[in-house]
Order: C-alpha cells, then sequence, then structure tokens
C-alpha cells in the first residue's frame, strides 16, 4: 500500500464504508451510441447507484476516463469517484523513454482536469496487472518496470499537480509489490470464484 494511502487510514480513520461499483458495462456502451443518449444513460446509472444505498463508483483501468458532465453529477449527487488510470490486465512498455513519457502526458493532463473535483476519492494506479505477474516469468524486464512505475514514478507525477488525494498502486493490492495480493487483511480483493461462477454469492460473506 502506498504511503498516501495509509495516511488517507490515519487522517480519516478505517470506518467509511465503500459501497462501490465499476463503470465497466457503462464504458461498453460509450463504443455505440452518440454522446446525447449517453448523458441520459449516465443519470440513470447514477439513479440507480443512490437507488441501491451505494456511495462510490470505481472508473475502472480497462475502459475510458470519464467526461466532465459524469464528475459534475458525481460531485452534485454526493457520490464518491475511485479514479483508474487507464491501465488494466496486462505488461506495459513503461521502460520505453517515448511510451513513458506519453503516459506522463496522459497523467498531467487528467490529474489537472479532475483534481478539483470533490468527489474523486482515490487514485488507482491500474486494475488487476500485479495478479497477472504469474503469467509473466520471462517477462522480468516488464515486471520490474511494472513495480517502477505504479509503486515509484506514478505517484511521483501525480503529486505535482494533486498534492492530498490518496493513491493505492493497483487493485488488488497486498502489502507490497507482488506479496499479499489475494490476501482479505489488506488493500482490497478481487474475488474471481463468484466473478467466474464457480462460487456462490454468500461466499462474499466468508470472505469478508
Amino acid at each position: 500500500m502506498s504511503e498516501s494511502y495509509k495516511a488517507m487510514c490515519r487522517d480519516y480513520g478505517t470506518e467509511l464504508g465503500y459501497h462501490c461499483s465499476n463503470t465497466t458495462y457503462y464504458n461498453l456502451i460509450r463504443l455505440y451510441i452518440q454522446e446525447i443518449i449517453l448523458l441520459n444513460i449516465g443519470c440513470y446509472m447514477l439513479d440507480a447507484v443512490q437507488f441501491s444505498n451505494m456511495n462510490m463508483i470505481r472508473v475502472w483501468g480497462g475502459g475510458y476516463y470519464e467526461s466532465e458532465e459524469c464528475y459534475d453529477a458525481c460531485d452534485e449527487r454526493g457520490i464518491l469517484v475511485w479514479q483508474d488510470f487507464q491501465f488494466a490486465c496486462q505488461a506495459y512498455p513503461f521502460f520505453d523513454d517515448a511510451f513513458l513519457e506519453n503516459v506522463k502526458r496522459e497523467v498531467e493532463y487528467n490529474v489537472k482536469r479532475l483534481c478539483n473535483h470533490p468527489s474523486l476519492a482515490v487514485w488507482n494506479g491500474n486494475n488487476e496487472i500485479e495478479d497477472m505477474h504469474s503469467a509473466w516469468m520471462y517477462m522480468t524486464k516488464y515486471v520490474e518496470w511494472t513495480e517502477k512505475f505504479f509503486y515509484h514514478i506514478l505517484e511521483a507525477e501525480i503529486r505535482k499537480y494533486d498534492k492530498s488525494t490518496p493513491y493505492t498502486p493497483t487493485s488488488p493490492v497486498g502489502e507490497k509489490h507482488n506479496y499479499g495480493v489475494g490476501s482479505d487483511n489488506v488493500g482490497d480483493t478481487h474475488l474471481w470464484a463468484v466473478w467466474h461462477g464457480l462460487k456462490p454469492m454468500n461466499y462474499y460473506r466468508k470472505r469478508m
């Protein structure tokens, strides 16, 4: 866990419960329909979030950064935003200077754009990349640079433009890079057994 994430727990305590949902399917819809329809769907989705007693949405790292209208609506409704950077489920060549500089420009643009929204609750480096390392045993350079980027470079870039919003390097996250990623007592956990239909829904309660 990053130092700023730990600091958030110290400053605000650990009693803020997140009832959260990804924006995954909304991101898929965006590929096919016009923006004016998207605004109506977005309002419907946030209505559903509030009706379901959720207090946070996660803008998932395998989709899109959302529109200004979406963040404005979350501000107005009091819905928190867990904001992923748009990296998910694969290796990225952060060791390539041109690629890294392009990523830094992306980070600068989006942090400046979003950091003043009161709904912004946490920056998250990526979705599930660290958990994919078991399949990268011969890609040692990618594993090394995944740690460098998400545990060192990215937060330093964020802090140039946003000094206070908590940051966590990945989701799920363990005690440190590649250690305890699947643990229930640190960070957050992704329960793929339920997602893939191998366990019933009440399995969640056994793991909480």
